[in-house]
């Protein structure tokens, strides 16, 4: 970490203070964070206050491969070979286990209350994001404090598997009545509810590799094809009940897939909400674009970076920043410099975050950086 040399955007306030926290993924809601690293999670509070206070999860038996939170900053969501795991942000408690896809879930986004995973089998799965007052996590157990954290037996157990058939195993219902499953009833845990997927209409030849909801309307999913998928979101999910007869018919209006953007020549690795109706992503071939929902045009691209772009940020002001394997990060405004503002990191940058106080969070050679 001494090894780390920095040029601070003097003009912008920009100054980097690295922090005793390791990661390689990092999340952002409001003034929270979450960074993953190999098996572990830790839910950070807000920087500039005087004790942080985080939460650590360290129940993951493979590495986190992707992690977010819901809009409202109460869910922490993560994503790995099994499924996606939901934890409870105030303090660190496992609530759900999202099941039932194929593949490793490597991207995650939120709309409202469904959540999206983007999955190495090319395709995107939708869960519903589980009820925290019937789970009882608005009043924690006594004893579970934002420092600690246990498996509890008594966890109350809400399951969106409708029914046990002969030989052990579930059976769940999509929001049209279209039955599913059956799944092997191993992926059971007394501690944890579980859900099962339903799936959008296949687009990708290659894993998803990163998620993003624009303005609560549009789903963009980029690709290890080299494509960005663009869906305008509806009704996906499963419901936690069976419909009642008179509706096993009535079907939801699902998302409909609107178009694919095949501009960058390399795989898609990351996507960012941008202006209203944009999205900004960031490619392996090394350049930073940002696009129009509506009419699927490109509206700018930045080149500057000399190695593949692994994430994006976009702060409130419209101004986007881009960290690369090449050792940078870049700041990227309509005005700005052709090649972008660089901030030099000395190291590998994996991810970054932005919070709403406009803190730049970034996880450069596992350490966690804060401009």
């Amino acid at each position: 970490r001494e090894e780390l040399r920095w040029s601070a955007y003097a003009t912008r306030g920009l100054h980097p203070v690295v922090t005793r926290h390791e990661a390689s993924l990092l999340a952002a809601c409001g003034r929270q964070v979450c960074a993953g690293f190999f098996s572990t999670v830790k839910l950070l509070g807000n920087w500039s206050s005087s004790v942080p206070l985080p939460v650590e999860i360290e129940d993951h038996s493979i590495f986190v491969e992707a992690v977010a939170f819901d809009p409202t900053g109460e869910w922490v969501f993560t994503g790995d070979t099994h499924g996606v795991r939901a934890w409870w942000a105030a303090d660190g408690r496992e609530a759900a286990r999202l099941i039932g896809h194929v593949g490793m879930i490597a991207a995650i986004g939120v709309s409202g209350t469904t959540l999206y995973g983007g999955s190495s089998n090319g395709r995107i799965y939708a869960w519903p994001i589980p009820d925290a007052d019937r789970l009882g996590l608005h009043d924690p157990p006594e004893g579970v404090g934002p420092r600690e954290r246990e498996v509890l037996e008594d966890m109350p157990v809400l399951t969106n598997v409708d029914e046990w058939d002969g030989d052990q195993n579930l059976k769940g219902w999509a929001a049209g009545g279209d039955e599913l499953g059956p799944f092997p009833a191993d992926v059971a845990s007394p501690c944890a509810t579980h859900s099962l997927p339903t799936a959008l209409e296949e687009q990708h030849t290659d894993a998803v590799r990163a998620l993003a909801v624009v303005d609560g309307t549009w789903l963009c999913a980029g690709s290890d094809d080299t494509t960005i998928s663009v869906w305008q979101l509806g009704e996906d999910c499963l419901s936690y009940t069976p419909p009642p007869p008179e509706e096993l018919h009535t079907r939801r209006r699902p998302s409909q897939h609107l178009r694919t953007l095949t501009e960058h020549r390399g795989s898609v690795t990351t996507l960012a909400a941008g202006r209203p109706g944009q999205v900004v992503s960031g490619s392996q071939d090394r350049t930073v674009r940002v696009w129009c929902l509506l009419s699927g045009a490109q509206l700018r691209h930045f080149q500057g970076h000399t190695q593949p772009v692994h994430c994006v940020a976009v702060r409130g002001d419209g101004a986007i920043f881009s960290g690369s394997a090449d050792a940078t990060i870049r700041l990227w405004r309509e005005g700005g410099p052709a090649h972008g503002v660089v901030l030099h990191a000395g190291a590998y940058v994996s991810s970054l975050a932005l919070t709403d106080d406009g803190t730049l969070y970034s996880a450069i050679m596992c350490a966690i950086v804060v401009w």
